[in-house]
Order: C-alpha cells, then structure tokens, then sequence
C-alpha cells in the first residue's frame, strides 16, 4: 500500500490520480494485525502457527466477467504462514466445494489440520456442509461481520 501511494503521489506512469481515495488507506490497528500477525489488544499475545487459522472471503459478484469468465472470486489465507490462494469462480454456489478441496490439499502438504476456520457470517460459509466438515476435524468456525476490516483484516 505504501508503494502504491508513493508511485501516485511522485505521479509515475500515465496516472491522473493525484491521491488515494480515503477508503483504501487502513486504519491503525489494521497496519499493526497485517504487519505482526497478532492482535495487541488481546489479553496475552502468542504466536499463530501456519494451519492455525485460515480465513476465507467470497468477493464478487463483479459488473463484468473476469478474463476466465467467472464473476466472483475466493481468497483463501493461512495467518500463521500467509500464504493465500485466490480462486475463480463461475457460479457463487460453487465456493463450499473449492475452499474445501484447497483446505484438503494444505492438509495433506502440511499433515496439520485446520484449527480456526474464519469467514464471514454469510451464507456463502454459514451452511450445514461447512459446519459438519468443521464439527468433523474438530475445527472452530469462527464467524465474522462481513465487509469489517476492522476485524477481518487479514482477507479484506
């Protein structure tokens, strides 16, 4: 974010933008979560692990198709080791079976299980497959506002 606001502001390339719009500079305890991976609001701080906690965000749908010709997009992050995938997607209702095949294949490439699965509290995530998968690994979903990137500020 701080390149990207520094290129606008010295004007390089064929920009017209002079600044940024309000909406994506982030607020202070947005900068101190996405830099240290912690929450120094919490009562004890400890470190997050990678498989501890994945979120996941549906984003879409988009006014026009992507190059794939899909219309929404999912993110999918590990906090503890911040790697993410972002998938395509054609149809909304095909997230369930894309972000449980990628926390499949993490799995089996980490041999951990997923401990907190976190998203938002639509019901793109909040359906009976997602809650049983979890019930069955014995993972917590953890449900969140959605669009609050004061408390989702690692996929927003």
């Amino acid at each position: 974010m701080k390149r990207l606001k520094r290129i606008v502001q010295q004007r390089f390339g064929n920009t017209a933008a002079t600044d940024l719009p309000r909406k994506m500079e982030n607020c202070a305890h947005c900068s101190v979560m996405k830099s240290v991976c912690h929450n120094p609001l919490a009562s004890q701080i400890y470190t997050i692990l990678p498989m501890d906690v994945v979120a996941a965000d549906l984003m879409g749908p988009f006014d026009g198709a992507l190059p794939s010709g899909g219309k929404y997009a999912l993110r999918i992050r590990d906090l503890g080791s911040t790697y993410s995938e972002c998938h395509v997607l054609l149809r909304k209702a095909a997230n369930t079976t894309v972000l449980l095949q990628v926390l499949a294949k993490w799995e089996t490439k980490t041999n951990k299980k997923v401990k907190i699965l976190c998203s938002n509290n639509g019901g793109d995530f909040c359906n009976a497959f997602i809650s049983s998968w979890c019930i069955n690994r014995g993972t917590t979903h953890e449900k969140i506002l959605s669009s609050n990137h004061e408390q989702n500020s690692a996929i927003e």
